[in-house]
């Protein structure tokens, strides 16, 4: 069985209550994560609030973060009304048990007291009126962390787990058991050799760790997957969903007759977990193509970054793995901003300066603050009309250009593009993002060197939508000295757009971008500065 389906099945079964009314959080719901360290971390929460924007856009649901670093449920009982109710919730998630076994083997005292506390706070919600939904503590990694392995630590949450199982089914509550699955998960990675863990100290998961929660969380919620985007058959022109627009060469561009959800933000490398996890069937949505010349194809969705698939995948249809959509960035970056916004107001000003004259209009105006974030993230994760899917001959072989080193006529002295033009990421920022220098002079360039000389034909470059960068020129060399162009590009300004330049197969090892001119409007940076996300170079077919 698929690991993914593994872990649908135990997800659902553990909350059949929830998941048979459909997604738990409701239109006009206020969402309260109360928990521990975890919590506090403010990853799971991100992932969470943003699939239920992007998903059900409908849904205005709001959320806050309350969760404290060190805590217990016998901690969460105590400032309950403190931290919680005085939100005014509608609904509370409870994370506890990480730190309610104290990191020491199995002990019957121990989990008795969990279970008076957790039996406590449940009590109360329900009494405010309150939804309530216990999540199990997760698993550690005792692989990383000598201390956990010798106190048989994961066997004491497993223990703590079937007790807040038994908790929220003596309360009527819906519950998700995170520890079993996520601990599963964790060793089938190591058994597969993975390199790194999820959770670096064994405890605190990393941001993969989080979205490995988030995806067992949010099955146990009743998340129900993206919709399709449609079928199209190439050769009669019928479709269902989608409808072709024009054809250009070997590309075909397909639109969606009806909105498609917003595509969720994962950052790059999390790939394998977001299929280990079983997260890409949630928010993959999928895609037929039929009739297309047999062959390897790249479909992308409007500006994403592509993915590759063959025409016989394709005619049985594909689950999508949008990534590298700057609209969906910008729903994740709104939510992170408003959960770092919450957390001032409520470490900083409700507890830490509430003796202060004037905290009280701090806090109502952080909180007016927060209501924008939200309000922002909503508009920005509303449905896309008439996205474009492009399918186009994949170029053959791996981007030769990747991590390669480059160097440019105008170097930049901002911080922006060390390394960022061949990292094999075409976020628009300044980490991964090239950038040359502010001298006005033109033309400017910027050459890479493949380390060795190859059959090249096809030449990959974009620009974010910022910047001024116009028509990029293409030349390729053997030795650095005599350079031959293959081909040129012309730019829109505002609008990220990738492109694939085609030409006769040619040796080179030195391929050069020259920009010739630009727009003279400035799009949040003066013109002079030329902005390219990315370039790969192919070899030959």
């Amino acid at each position: 069985m698929r690991r993914s389906a593994l872990l649908a099945i135990l997800c659902l079964s553990a909350v059949a209550s929830a998941a048979e009314e459909g997604f738990l959080f409701r239109d006009g719901d206020r969402v309260v994560f109360f928990g521990d360290s975890i919590t506090e971390q403010k990853l799971y929460t991100r992932y969470l609030a943003q699939f239920t924007a992007c998903r059900y856009p409908e849904r205005d649901v709001r959320f806050f973060n309350a969760g404290l670093g060190g805590d217990t449920a016998k901690g969460g009982r105590g400032r309950l009304d403190r931290d919680v109710l005085f939100l005014k919730p509608t609904v509370v998630t409870l994370f506890f048990g990480m730190n309610d076994g104290g990191y020491r083997p199995p002990d019957d005292g121990v989990a008795a007291t969990f279970r008076e506390n957790l039996e406590g706070i449940v009590a109360d919600l329900k009494g405010a009126g309150v939804r309530v939904v216990v999540f199990s503590p997760g698993c550690v990694d005792d692989t990383v962390n000598a201390r956990l392995a010798g106190s048989r630590y994961n066997e004491t949450l497993s223990g703590l787990a079937m007790t807040a199982r038994e908790v929220a089914a003596a309360a009527g509550v819906p519950f998700v058991d995170v520890h079993r699955p996520m601990r599963e998960l964790l060793e089938a990675r190591v058994a597969a050799g993975a390199a790194d863990s999820l959770v670096p100290d064994g405890v605190h998961p990393n941001d993969r760790g989080h979205l490995l929660m988030a995806a067992i969380m949010l099955r146990g919620l009743g998340a129900e997957p993206y919709p399709p985007l449609g079928s199209f058959d190439i050769k009669s022109g019928r479709g269902e969903g989608l409808e072709r627009v024009f054809e250009e060469r070997e590309d075909v561009y397909l639109r969606a007759t009806a909105a498609a959800p917003m595509p969720f933000f994962r950052a790059a490398g999390s790939e394998e977990t977001a299929a280990l996890c079983g997260l890409l069937d949630l928010v993959s949505p999928r895609l037929t193509a039929k009739g297309l010349p047999a062959g390897a194809y790249e479909v992308s969705f409007e500006d994403a970054d592509p993915v590759k698939f063959t025409a016989a995948e394709l005619a049985r249809g594909v689950a999508l793995p949008i990534r590298g959509f700057e609209r969906a960035k910008t729903v994740h970056d709104f939510i992170e901003k408003r959960e770092a916004n919450y957390s001032t107001l409520w470490r900083t000003i409700r507890i830490g300066s509430a003796d202060i004259a004037g905290a009280e209009e701090a806090v109502n105006g952080l909180m007016a603050l927060d209501a924008g974030y939200h309000g922002k993230a909503r508009e920005a994760a509303q449905p896309i009309v008439g996205a474009t899917i492009r399918l186009s001959r994949a170029p053959a072989g791996e981007n030769l250009a990747l991590g390669k080193r480059y160097e440019c006529s105008d170097p930049n002295t901002y911080g922006w593009g060390a390394g960022g033009l061949t990292d094999g990421d075409w976020t628009g920022d300044n980490r991964h993002c090239f950038a040359t220098g502010a001298d006005p002079g033109l033309p400017k360039s910027v050459t890479v060197d493949l380390e060795k000389a190859a059959r090249i034909s096809a030449v990959r470059l974009g620009v974010p939508p910022f910047g001024s960068t116009r028509t990029v020129r293409i030349a390729v060399s053997q030795k650095g000295t005599e350079w031959r162009p293959v081909g040129a590009v012309e730019f829109a300004q505002r609008a990220a757009e990738r492109r694939l330049v085609t030409f006769s197969p040619v040796t080179a090892r030195y391929v050069r971008l020259v920009f010739e001119d630009r727009w003279p409007e400035e799009v949040q940076f003066p013109p002079p500065f030329a902005f390219v996300t990315e370039l790969e170079v192919f070899p030959e077919k």
